[in-house]
C-alpha cells in the first residue's frame, strides 16, 4: 500500500485523481459526495479517499478539522452505507497539516453492491470510472447482485412455445448420444423425462414448454420468439468504427447469424475466415492455409460468449456481438464477469464459473453441425485453449476486457513489436529505401496486394520482404512509434493536455446557441427509454470546415491535374463521437443510431421516440456555397424524422446561418457550430443539461437567400460571386461594399427585414427577468444601463442581457453586453457601460478619424438585436468628440 506522501506526490504529477484516489476538501465536514465514492470503491477494487485536500491543486487546507471529518466518516460508514464495507481511517500529518485517509475495500463479490442506505440499491449503487463515480443502472445492479445468486433464466419456459419449434432432428440425436454417455440415466427413460433431465422442457410430461436452454440449443429458429439473441457481425476496414474503406463503405461485410447457438457458432467462424487474410505455409506434407485467426481461437471465444452471455430480461434486447477490425478480432457478450471472477484471472485452467448451468450442461450433449464435436466441454478450459492456439500461431494472448454490463474478448491480428523483442538484422541483400504507397509516389501502389502477388509469384523473395520490413519497424522503435512509448522532451504534460482538453469542451460548450425549445423537450429526461440520433455522421466525430492545415506546393494542383474548381477539400471530423457522449450521458436509456434516407429512416421509428438529428452543412475558404440550404437531404430527413419521432431536437454543425423549413416542425435547435474536440462531449452535456445554453447569435440567420445583400451565386464555376469584377494575379476582386456600414443585423434594421433569427438571441432552459433597469452617462459620458437580473425559473442558467445604441440618424448598434450566471432564484446588479466609444462612431474617410457626433442617442436594454426583444428604451445626450488614433 502507498503511502500518504506517495499519493498525494502522483496526484500532483498526474494533475488529476484517478480511479483508485479521490480528494475531498471537506472544509465545511463530511461531504454527501463522499458517500457515493466509497460505494464506487466498494462496487469495484477498492480505494483511497484523502480528506483536506484541495481537488485542483492537491495542497492542504488551512483550518480544516480533521478529527470532525475523521469521526463523520466513522459514523456514515456505519449508519449510511448498505452493506458496511471495510474502511480503515487514519489521521496524518502532511505538510504542517492534518489530514484524514479512508481506505475502502473492495466488498466480497456475493455482498455487492454496495449502495448509500437512503438511495437504496437501484438508486444509489456507484461505480468508479476514471476519476468520477458512476450511477449504476437498473441493469447494472442486477448484474452485481446476480453475483451472489445462480441465475436461471436459462431455465424459464418460453411462452408460446411448444416441443415442436425444436428441430426433431437434433432432439434424436441429443437423445441417443445422452444414452450412450450416460445410460444409467437415461436408458430406457420416457423421451419427455429424459427432456426434462437435460433441461430442454420444463416440466416432465409430453406436452410441457420448452426452456429457453432448450430453444437456445435445439431450436429450429429461436429468434421467431426472441428476435434480438442473435449473433451480429461486422467487418471495418480501418481500426476503428466510422472510418471508411476506399470505395467511402463503412463496412467491408455485415451480417447478422440466425438460428440455434450451434448454427450461429458456426456461421460466425466462417464470417471470420472469409473476412481473413490467407496465407500459405509449404513443408514438406505440402500446403496449408493459414489465416489472420486460428478457427480454434475464435471458436472458442464465440461459444463462451453465447454459452455464458446474459440471458436475463434486462439484456434479451442485445446481441452478441463481433466487430472485426484491420488489427483485431472483438467479440463482445451482454453481462459483467460472473461469480466474482477478474479480468486477470480469465484463461486460467483453474477458473470455472457458470451463469446460465443449465445451458452449459446440456450443450454438452448438442453436437455441431458440421464436425459433430460437442459445441462445449464445461470443464473451464476453453479459455486456456484460445490462448494456446494464439501463442502456437505466434500472436498476443487474448485480452479481456469487463464492465458491469459486458465482457469483450479481443484477439490480435499481428504480434505486437514490444512483445517481440528487438528487430532482427535485416537478412536480405542491402537495397535501397522500399518505395511508399501512395499516387503522388507512383502511377500505381506497390504495397498491398500487388506486393502479395509478387511474394506469392517469387518475383518478389520474402527474404527482401523482411528487409523492407525491417527498415520501416526499426525506424519506428527509434522513435518511440511502436514499442515502449515515451514522451519526447518539450511535449506538453497529462495535466497540459487534461487542461487543454477542458478548455476546448468548455469553449465548445459555451459558445453553442439553442435557437428554438419548445414542449419542453430539452433537457433530456435521464430516465428515457429510448433515444434514437440520426445522421450526421454522428458515430463518427464532430464535423470540422475547410482551411489551410496542410499546404499544397505551388502548381502542384495542375500537376495533379485539377483545377481551381474542380479541387475538393476532404472532410475532417473531430473524436470522440457525439453518439458515444450521449451513451455515456444517459447510462439508462437505449441510445439507437439510424442512418439511411427519409423513407428508411421513417420505417425504424417509433411514435414515441425522442430523436435527434445532427444536421450538417459543410463550408471551406476554398469554394462559395450555392445558396444556405442543407446538403444531401437534409432538409427532407429532418421532416420525415420530425413527422414519425414523439419529439424532435436539432443539432447543427454549421459555419453560420443555414435555411430551416422544417422550423416549426421540430420541438428544439442548437446551433452547435464546428465544435472541434470538444464539441461531442459539449453537445451530450447541453442536451441532458449537464451543462445550460449560454451562447448568443453572433450572426443573424436570414429566413432565406432572398433577405441577403447578394442574393444568388451569379457564377458557380468560379470561387467568387462576382466573376465581372476585375482580377489580380489570376484571381478576382470581389466588391463587397453593398451594405455599407451596416452590415449584419444593421442591415435587416435598415431594410426592415425580419430574419429568422436576430443577431444576439439564444434561449436558456430557464427564464431571467430584468428588474429596477436606470439608464444614463457614466463619469467620462459614457452611455450606461444598470440593472438587477433574476433567475425566475427552476435551472441554473447564463443570461446575457445586451445594450444597444442609435446616433440620431442610423441603426442600433451593440455597444456593450454582460454574462451573468445565477442558481434559480438568484439575483444579481449589473452595470454595462459603452465605454468603447468607437462602437457608437463614424469614420470620416475624407479626413481619416473616428468621430462621435453630438446629439441624442437612442439606448436600448435587449435580449437581442431584434426590436421585438427591447426591455427598455431612452434618450442620452453625447457630446460631438474626435476620437484619438
Amino acid at each position: 500500500m502507498r503511502s500518504t506522501r506517495q499519493l498525494i506526490a502522483r496526484l500532483r504529477a498526474s494533475g488529476s485523481e484517478s480511479t483508485e484516489v479521490e480528494v475531498k476538501a471537506a472544509l465545511h465536514g463530511f461531504p454527501k459526495s463522499a458517500l457515493e465514492t466509497m460505494s464506487a470503491f466498494a462496487n469495484g477494487s477498492g480505494g483511497t479517499i484523502l480528506f483536506g485536500l484541495r481537488d485542483k491543486s492537491f495542497l492542504p487546507i488551512p483550518g480544516f478539522n480533521a478529527q470532525r471529518v475523521h469521526d463523520a466518516v466513522s459514523n456514515a460508514v456505519r449508519s449510511k452505507l448498505t452493506p458496511h464495507p471495510a474502511v480503515e481511517l487514519s489521521i496524518e500529518e502532511f505538510e504542517g497539516h492534518r489530514l484524514v485517509r479512508a481506505d475502502v475495500e473492495e466488498l466480497p463479490y456475493f455482498e455487492k453492491p454496495c449502495f448509500v442506505s437512503h438511495k437504496g440499491a437501484y438508486g444509489g449503487s456507484y461505480v468508479r470510472i476514471g476519476e468520477g463515480d458512476h450511477k449504476l443502472s437498473e441493469y447494472e445492479v442486477s448484474q452485481l447482485r446476480e453475483n451472489g445468486i445462480q441465475p436461471e433464466y436459462d431455465r424459464e419456459t418460453v411462452e408460446g412455445g411448444s416441443q415442436e419449434i425444436l428441430s426433431a432432428t437434433s432432439v434424436n440425436a441429443l437423445l441417443e448420444n445422452a444414452e450412450y454417455r450416460t445410460p444409467s440415466a437415461f436408458m430406457g427413460v420416457e423421451r419427455h423425462v429424459a427432456l426434462k433431465r437435460l433441461n430442454v422442457i420444463a416440466e416432465p410430461y409430453k406436452n410441457a414448454k420448452p426452456t429457453l436452454a432448450g430453444l437456445l440449443a435445439l431450436g429450429v429458429y429461436p429468434q421467431e420468439f426472441f428476435p434480438q439473441l442473435t449473433i451480429t457481425f461486422v467487418a471495418v476496414p480501418g481500426t476503428s468504427l466510422g472510418v471508411l474503406g476506399p470505395e467511402g463503405m463503412a463496412f467491408t461485410d455485415n451480417q447478422s447469424f440466425n438460428g440455434g447457438i450451434p448454427a450461429m457458432i458456426t456461421a460466425a467462424v466462417d464470417a471470420v475466415r472469409r473476412n481473413s487474410h490467407r496465407a500459405a505455409v509449404i513443408t514438406g506434407r505440402g500446403r496449408t492455409d493459414v489465416f489472420d485467426y486460428p478457427d480454434v481461437a475464435v471458436r472458442e471465444a464465440i461459444t463462451n460468449a453465447v454459452m455464458h452471455r446474459d440471458y436475463s430480461p434486462y439484456a434479451r434486447g442485445i446481441q452478441v456481438q463481433l466487430e472485426m477490425y484491420s488489427d483485431r478480432l472483438e467479440i463482445r457478450s451482454p453481462g459483467g464477469l460472473y461469480g466474482g471472477i477478474r479480468p486477470e484471472e480469465l484463461g486460467r485452467a483453474a477458473v470455472s464459473s457458470s451463469r446460465n448451468a443449465a445451458l452449459a450442461k446440456l450443450l454438452e450433449e448438442v453436437r455441431m453441425p458440421r464436425t459433430g464435436a460437442s459445441v462445449c466441454e464445461n470443464r473451464g478450459s476453453g479459455l486456456a485453449r484460445m490462448a494456446f492456439a494464439m501463442e502456437r500461431a505466434g500472436k498476443d494472448p487474448p485480452q479481456f476486457r469487463a464492465t458491469p454490463t459486458s465482457v469483450t474478448v479481443i484477439l490480435r491480428r499481428l504480434p505486437s513489436v514490444a512483445a517481440a523483442g528487438p528487430p532482427p538484422p535485416p537478412r536480405g541483400p542491402p537495397g535501397g529505401r522500399p518505395p511508399q504507397p501512395g499516387p503522388r509516389r507512383a502511377p500505381r501502389h506497390f504495397f498491398g496486394p500487388a506486393l502479395a502477388d509478387a511474394v506469392a509469384s517469387g518475383r518478389v523473395p520474402e527474404r527482401r520482404l523482411d528487409d523492407m520490413a525491417t527498415r520501416i519497424v526499426a525506424a519506428l522503435r527509434s522513435v518511440g512509434g511502436v514499442g515502449a512509448r515515451r514522451r519526447p522532451a518539450g511535449s506538453p504534460s497529462p495535466a497540459v493536455l487534461r487542461e487543454n482538453a477542458e478548455l476546448a469542451e468548455r469553449v465548445a460548450t459555451r459558445s453553442a446557441v439553442l435557437l428554438r425549445h419548445e414542449n419542453g423537450v430539452l433537457p433530456l429526461d435521464p430516465a428515457l427509454p429510448r433515444l434514437v440520433v440520426v445522421g450526421g455522421r454522428a458515430e463518427t466525430g464532430v464535423l470540422s470546415g475547410g482551411g489551410s492545415s496542410t499546404v499544397t506546393p505551388p502548381d502542384a494542383v495542375q500537376e495533379e491535374g485539377f483545377s481551381i474548381a474542380q479541387l475538393s477539400l476532404p472532410k475532417t471530423f473531430h473524436r470522440p463521437a457525439p453518439l458515444d457522449e450521449l451513451r455515456r450521458a444517459l447510462p439508462e436509456t437505449e441510445v439507437v443510431f439510424l442512418e439511411g434516407g427519409p423513407e428508411e429512416v421513417r420505417a425504424s421509428l417509433r411514435a414515441g421516440d425522442t430523436a435527434v438529428v445532427i444536421a450538417q452543412h459543410w463550408a471551406t475558404e476554398g469554394r462559395d456555397n450555392p445558396d444556405l440550404s442543407l446538403e444531401d437531404g437534409q432538409d427532407e430527413l429532418i421532416s420525415a424524422v420530425a413527422g414519425a419521432a414523439g419529439r424532435t431536437v436539432v443539432v447543427l454543425q454549421t459555419p453560420g446561418a443555414v435555411r430551416m423549413p422544417w422550423l416549426e416542425e421540430v420541438d428544439a435547435v442548437l446551433a452547435a457550430w464546428y465544435g472541434g474536440s470538444g464539441g461531442a462531449a459539449a453537445i451530450a452535456a447541453l442536451l441532458t443539461g449537464a451543462a445550460s445554453p449560454a451562447g448568443r447569435l453572433p450572426v443573424s440567420f436570414p429566413r432565406d437567400e432572398g433577405q441577403l445583400p447578394r442574393r444568388e451565386m451569379t457564377d458557380p464555376q468560379s470561387t467568387t460571386s462576382n466573376p465581372g469584377e476585375p482580377r489580380r494575379g489570376g484571381f478576382p476582386l470581389v466588391g463587397y461594399d453593398v451594405e455599407g456600414a451596416d452590415v449584419g443585423y444593421r442591415w435587416y434594421a435598415r431594410e426592415g427585414l425580419d430574419p429568422l433569427f436576430w443577431f444576439g438571441h439564444g434561449l436558456s432552459y430557464t427564464s431571467f427577468a430584468y428588474e429596477d433597469v436606470e439608464t444614463g452617462l457614466d463619469e467620462d459620458g459614457s452611455p450606461r444601463v444598470s440593472l438587477t437580473v433574476r433567475n425566475a425559473g427552476e435551472r441554473a442558467g447564463v443570461d446575457v442581457p445586451q445594450v444597444y445604441l442609435a446616433p440620431p440618424e442610423g441603426t442600433h448598434r451593440l455597444v456593450g453586453w454582460a454574462s451573468v450566471a445565477l442558481e434559480p432564484g438568484e439575483s444579481r446588479r449589473v452595470s454595462i457601460v459603452a465605454d468603447d466609444a468607437r462602437c457608437h462612431a463614424r469614420f470620416v474617410v475624407d479626413d481619416p478619424r473616428w468621430v462621435v457626433e453630438e446629439g441624442a442617442y437612442r439606448l436600448r436594454l435587449a435580449r437581442s438585436a431584434s426590436p421585438d426583444d427591447v426591455v427598455a428604451e431612452a434618450e442620452v445626450q453625447l457630446a460631438g468628440r474626435v476620437l484619438a488614433p
